[in-house]
């Protein structure tokens, strides 16, 4: 046997195994893709339909009296097409998952000691009259009550303390802080107080506009800045 057919042999053993190594593991990453690229529902059908298939495919191979390396091969490859089927009919007909959602509106907001007659403030401790919300996209409104007495944020749909509620968060003693999440808001007014303590300074109005066009972000002169008042700015500052 000449040196290359020796070579040959010492080194098929390894490759053969490496290789389907290589391809199972080409095979797993684009078949993860695939079930990325459709929605959780579809995707548990999808490995559900791709694992039955390579099972069926694993025991026929399994059944023959001799297995070569073709027949490996030929497995790989079975496998890969009845994942990438699977896949490709999935998106076609269920279609790919849905794209996120808008990034939250983050705003804050604090109870100052003495909230019932000093009202609402940011955490610094600047009067807050009037909540400034983007549109149509979700809110986290960080509370922070500063004092040990129960809190907390009402939303209201009208002008009024006798308007129907649209938030009502959970009280908190303090000295804490809870974020409340708020589902999104259309373009208006509304009225917020403190549910614990009505008819008190701890009240004002919520307005919500549509955010700003692309680098024009900044809030009006006197309104503050993102992060240091939650009636100042439209872009989130999430």
């Amino acid at each position: 046997m000449s040196d290359r057919g020796e070579r040959q042999s010492l080194l098929l053993p390894i490759l053969i195994p490496v290789g389907g190594l290589a391809a199972i593991v080409l095979v797993l990453f684009t078949f993860s893709r695939v079930l990325l690229s459709v929605k959780p529902n579809a995707a548990t059908a999808v490995a559900f339909v791709a694992a039955a298939g390579i099972m069926a495919i694993a025991a026929f191979v399994a059944s023959r009296r001799h297995v070569t390396g073709a027949a490996l091969g030929a497995f790989v490859g079975a496998a890969a097409g009845i994942a990438m089927l699977a896949g490709g009919i999935a998106i076609a007909v269920i279609g790919p998952p849905e794209g996120e959602g808008p990034e939250p509106f983050h705003a804050v907001l604090a109870a100052p000691e003495g909230a019932v007659t000093e009202g609402f403030t940011t955490p610094n401790g600047e009067p807050v009259e009037t909540l400034l919300f983007e549109a149509d996209a979700p809110i986290e409104l960080e509370f922070e009550n500063q004092e040990p007495v129960a809190h907390n944020v009402q939303i209201l749909d009208g002008p009024d303390d006798s308007a129907p509620s649209l938030f009502d968060g959970p009280q908190i003693t303090g000295p804490a802080t809870t974020t409340y999440e708020i589902a999104p808001l259309p373009p208006g007014e509304y009225f917020f107080l403190c549910r614990l303590h009505p008819g008190t300074a701890m009240q004002g109005t919520v307005v919500v506009e549509p955010g700003p066009p692309p680098g024009e972000g900044e809030p009006p002169p006197g309104e503050g800045s993102p992060g240091d008042s939650p009636s100042a700015s439209l872009d989130g500052g999430g």
